[in-house]
């Protein structure tokens, strides 16, 4: 499933890349931290699968970040470099997670053309496995699946 989520990524990178024509100028995009919902940390946290899931989010973040890199047609203004520009230009952070605003966003911030937001809304960690004894060892299997809003 992480491979489907990656893969959307790619897509909408992709998407994106087509939508307009290219240009002498590269166009402006703030790419913000892919978070969980709040009860999605809360069941994290009683499940004991915070750092595993901490884990996904710093590779989607990545991958999610060398997608618009890799299409050669944005500049990137990386989620560490827009909480500052946020700040400086004084546009409140609450503004971010509200929908009826998200249009306006990336006109509201000077020189950004778009602002892509992600959002994972579901989350499962499951390992089983069984112990093979013609070759004297136990297989592991581990599955990762997530469900991902991301917002452009």
């Amino acid at each position: 499933m992480k491979r489907c989520v990656i893969a959307g990524t790619f897509v909408l990178a992709s998407i994106l890349a087509a939508a307009g024509p290219v240009s002498a100028q590269m166009k402006q995009i703030g790419i913000g931290a892919i978070t969980p919902t709040q009860s999605l940390r809360e069941i994290a946290d009683k499940t004991g699968q915070t750092d595993s899931l901490n884990h996904l989010l710093d590779s989607l973040n990545e991958h999610l970040i060398v997608a618009f890199q890799q299409s050669n047609k944005f500049k990137i203004i990386a989620k560490s470099d827009l909480g500052a520009i946020l700040k400086d230009q004084q546009v409140p952070v609450g503004v971010i997670r509200d929908p009826s605003d998200l249009k306006e966003l990336p006109g509201k911030i000077s020189g950004m053309d778009y602002l892509v937001l992600g959002a994972i809304t579901d989350y499962k960690d499951q390992k089983s496995g069984m112990f093979v004894q013609s070759l004297n060892m136990r297989v592991d299997v581990r599955v990762v699946q997530a469900n991902m809003i991301l917002k452009i």
